[in-house]
């Protein structure tokens, strides 16, 4: 076949030209600038297909990044690549630490007060998830403890030994195999946020305790720095706000084993007495301790509730609960709790929910008598103790208010003889009134010396008396007024 009768091939498909490149002088138009048009018209129809082709795959490439870049889902921006590290050069990290930073709360601090504790964990725990200190390995939340077990310290603080969290948390510091991670970044922020959520007083407590909480190191710059370990300043802060943990373990056990009294003190208000039930149990629960009866003492105390509707369902509930009925022996604290709402809210709503009751009165009355006979015995028992102080034996009688005695009129051999037997008490069966240098001299019980006086006679000895019988008075009163209380309580139980 001649040359001019082939057929022509299509051209292989070609990339499209960088934008970079300069322009073909041969090209340019006016002014020096290229003509595209000129261009076109030196390219064959296949070749001008094949740019077109290569531009519009490079704009759907473009397209297709950005499509997957926009489904990525997050709920906030610190849970976006919660493994990464955050890029404090620029304007979304700087935002993203600081926003992680905040205090807790705008409209109050945590003072260390055991009452605040559940406020703080809480609105900690939703700052962690926010910000993914709670993830699993580059996280600040979670710790193994001595049996190796996976342990949330801010929901268990008690199961775990600041001295255990420490040696965790020393891979962020210096040239740690953390200290250039999320984890560090994690530490940092934890802290800051913890630091300025509490009062002056607390952060001066916890100061003097700073060494448990801080650690040197060489940093990678070659300098000393000081790290503050958040959790460990948690833990720290969590000892003080319950003090000695045995101690408030036992006061939350005595509250929970009283709950019919707070009903009393709250009035009846459900959603006001299951906050402080839960409040106790979760106090509980943080330092690793379980409570049995639980069931129970709520139960006795929702039936000593003033409105007489809701006693009735709780009492049919009891029953259930009690036989193990209608799926009774799953139920928890916290279904018993929200049984006792929903009830609380239809009764409430309908307005016909009663806040007190005669029982109820009753019950308060007889608690503030017992609680004014407590005082009044104490008031006793300090007034007998004041008169026991200030009385002086009849030997001490002459001594100046500087507690030494009297220089004698006679010497000192004499005296000592004269006092040592005054103090000797006659023998059994010996007379207890006798004669000594013209003068009569009696034994005194009270005393326990011979003095002008016999035992019967004795003013110290009546006071004792009527000091003793005062108390048995009171003690009667407070047992009479015991009874009255536990009396009112039984027939609340029952009505």
């Amino acid at each position: 076949m001649d040359e001019e009768e082939q057929v022509p091939q299509a051209p292989e498909e070609q990339p499209p030209q960088p934008q970079g490149d300069p322009p073909n002088p041969g090209e340019e138009g006016e002014g020096g600038e290229a003509n595209p048009a000129q261009g076109i018209n030196d390219m064959s129809s296949e070749e001008v297909l094949a740019q077109i082709s290569g531009a519009l795959k490079e704009v759907v490439s473009v397209l297709s990044k950005d499509k997957d870049k926009s489904t990525k889902f997050a709920t906030t921006p610190g849970r976006i690549d919660p493994t990464e590290t955050i890029d404090m050069t620029t304007k979304s990290g700087v935002v993203l630490y600081s926003k992680a930073c905040e205090k807790l709360s705008d409209h109050k601090l945590f003072h260390g007060k055991p009452d605040e504790i559940v406020w703080l964990i809480e609105a900690l725990l939703a700052r962690a998830r926010d910000f993914s200190w709670d993830n699993d390995s580059q996280g600040v939340i979670y710790f193994l403890d001595d049996a190796e077990n996976i342990v949330n310290l801010l929901k268990s603080y008690g199961k775990i030994s600041l001295e255990r969290i420490r040696e965790q948390m020393l891979k962020c510091t210096g040239t740690g195999t953390h200290s250039q991670s999320r984890m560090a970044q994690n530490n940092k922020q934890m802290y800051e946020c913890l630091s300025s959520s509490i009062s002056s007083t607390l952060a001066a407590r916890l100061n003097i305790f700073k060494a448990q909480y801080t650690h040197e190191a060489i940093n990678h710059e070659g300098e000393t720095e000081t790290y503050y370990l958040a959790p460990c300043y948690f833990k720290k802060m969590m000892d003080i706000a319950n003090h000695d943990c045995r101690a408030s373990e036992m006061r939350i056990r005595e509250d929970l084993d009283n709950l019919a009294h707070y009903m009393a003190q709250f009035k009846s208000d459900i959603p006001k007495f299951n906050t402080h039930v839960n409040t106790l149990l979760k106090r509980l629960e943080a330092l690793g301790v379980e409570y049995e009866g639980g069931m129970y003492k709520l139960f006795q105390a929702y039936q000593t509730c003033a409105d007489r509707e809701f006693r009735r369902y709780i009492t049919k509930k009891y029953d259930d609960w009690n036989d193990g009925i209608h799926g009774a022996s799953e139920w928890t604290v916290e279904s018993l709790m929200s049984f006792a709402l929903n009830k609380y809210n239809m009764i409430y709503l309908s307005g016909k929910w009663k806040t007190s009751s005669v029982a109820e009165k009753q019950i308060m009355a007889l608690s503030a008598e017992v609680n004014n006979v407590r005082g009044e015995l104490r008031l006793a028992g300090q007034a007998a103790q004041n008169k026991q102080e200030s009385y002086v034996p009849p030997y001490r009688r002459g001594a100046t208010s500087k507690g030494k005695a009297r220089k004698p009129s006679t010497d000192k051999s004499r005296q000592k003889k004269d006092e040592q037997w005054k103090k000797t008490a006659p023998a059994a069966g010996e007379p207890k009134v006798k004669t000594v240098n013209g003068s009569t001299w009696k034994w005194c019980d009270h005393h326990m010396s011979w003095a002008n006086h016999s035992t019967n006679d004795c003013r110290m000895g009546k006071q004792r008396v009527q000091a003793q019988q005062q108390d048995r008075r009171m003690v009667n009163s407070a047992t009479a007024a015991s009874i009255n209380y536990m009396a009112a309580m039984a027939a609340a139980s029952r009505d």
